[in-house]
């Protein structure tokens, strides 16, 4: 992480090996267990995103020794680190390098460093309410949670102990949310069925067509110049009054070809997607310029294009109701975080170097 330029504005220089209970006027207590490499692959752009996907491959990275590190935010009497920041971004920064250079990069990597470092004081903020209330997380609740990530314990109890505190603090995250937001959002039934009534467009069956088709079937590889130009100059013949069903029958290598090329009712889920796509703009009575797909080249004769039909509103009830309450929830949460922070004291020590 060396390559990213950061200056920090008054940026109190933390020694690892000394106790600074006296940092900040004594107002301050530093916790020094970074968790540098777990918190790389954590979800920090969202402060619901998942924080348990920790692997052993990253906590070994901790081993590495640090003797000084500065601070990033104060967020109450909790301290975010520069190295806590930057292994949070790494990952980051290594995709973004990849794709980009110069200002560009640098303008990305700002943004992606306030994203993080926000996600950071949000996620910080949320752990000290959730004690400040007295929410506790038990050990059966941390084996169940445990189960569910399906991570192997590594056999250092260190980075046993990392894990399991990430999880802990995870659940208490869960458990607070619940608290604060889940118990305020409810969906009644009579929202349900409006929602159903004022988006019926959402709620209805694919439509069908009535298809033919000429077909000329291209194996994987092969050269298929001369079947495009064959299939070509079967469409201009279409365009001038030739009759599909004598084309289909002289050219189609499709079974249907016997039947001047109908294809009878055909699902839009049964459709190849290319095909699929060209009929969305198709009209019926309308023949469509030659399509490839991977099965070869296909011309269209659209007869009839037949509407789906609503889906009965018991089938699509629960998802209505999900819906209308993860929409709910995140509004709620997003104003209960609004507050948190507005009443918290939020100290952001990092400035970004004009040359990064």
């Amino acid at each position: 992480m060396a390559d990213i330029p950061i200056v920090c504005r008054d940026c109190t220089v933390i020694s690892l090996s000394t106790n600074n209970s006296e940092t900040l006027d004594g107002l301050y207590s530093v916790r020094f267990a970074h968790w540098i490499d777990s918190l790389r692959s954590l979800c920090l752009g969202s402060a619901l995103g998942l924080w348990l996907i920790v692997t052993w491959a990253s906590i070994q990275a901790t081993a590495q020794p640090a003797y000084t590190d500065r601070i990033a935010a104060i967020v109450n009497k909790e301290v975010i680190t520069l190295s806590e920041l930057n292994a949070a971004l790494e990952d980051e920064y290594k995709r973004l390098r990849a794709r980009f250079s110069g200002e560009d990069l640098a303008r990305r990597l700002r943004q992606k460093r306030y994203e993080i470092l926000n996600g950071l004081i949000e996620r910080t903020l949320q752990l000290q309410e959730a004690r400040a209330r007295g929410l506790t997380v038990s050990d059966e609740e941390i084996q169940r949670a445990m189960k569910r990530t399906g991570l192997a314990m590594p056999e250092s109890a260190n980075a046993n102990e990392q894990i399991r505190k990430r999880i802990e603090e995870q659940v208490l995250l869960e458990k607070l949310r619940a608290f604060e937001v889940q118990r305020l959002v409810t969906v009644s039934d009579a929202e349900v069925v409006r929602y159903y009534h004022e988006h019926q467009e959402e709620f209805m069956s694919p439509p069908t067509y009535r298809l033919k088709q000429i077909l000329w079937l291209v194996d994987p590889g092969q050269n298929d110049q001369r079947i495009v130009e064959k299939a070509e100059e079967v469409y201009r013949a279409l365009q001038n009054g030739a009759a599909f069903e004598a084309l289909a029958r002289d050219y189609s290598e499709g079974p249907e070809a016997v039947h001047g090329g109908n294809l009878g009712i055909v699902r839009e889920d049964e459709l190849l997607a290319p095909l699929a796509r060209v009929l969305k703009t198709m009209k019926p009575g309308d023949i469509s310029p030659p399509i490839r797909t991977s099965l070869g080249v296909h011309i269209l004769g659209l007869e009839e294009r037949i509407p789906g039909n609503p889906i009965p509103l018991d089938q699509v009830e629960q998802a209505i109701k999900t819906h209308l309450y993860q929409e709910r929830a995140q509004a709620t949460y997003q104003q209960w975080l609004t507050e948190l922070r507005q009443k918290a004291f939020i100290d952001i020590k990092l400035v970004e170097s004009e040359h990064s």
